[in-house]
């Protein structure tokens, strides 16, 4: 994940996301990104059904408004 800031915006981002199908996690590294970028990985577990979903990621930092994108 690129992490584009504006306005002088230094703090640590707190990623998550959301809308995620059955059986299937995310993981950010790191979650609370200080730098630009973070790694997202998705998990599946036995029982997580083949197809095209749509996942909310959303940032998180103080100071500064939420903002979020959507992957498919």
């Amino acid at each position: 994940i690129t992490i584009t800031r504006s306005g002088g915006f230094a703090a640590a981002v707190n990623l998550t996301a959301t809308n995620l199908p059955a059986n299937v996690t995310a993981s950010f590294n790191p979650a609370a990104a200080a730098g630009n970028t973070s790694t997202l990985t998705f998990t599946a577990a036995a029982g997580a059904a083949p197809g095209t979903y749509t996942v909310t990621v959303n940032g998180a930092g103080t100071g500064a408004a939420n903002q979020s994108t959507t992957l498919t």
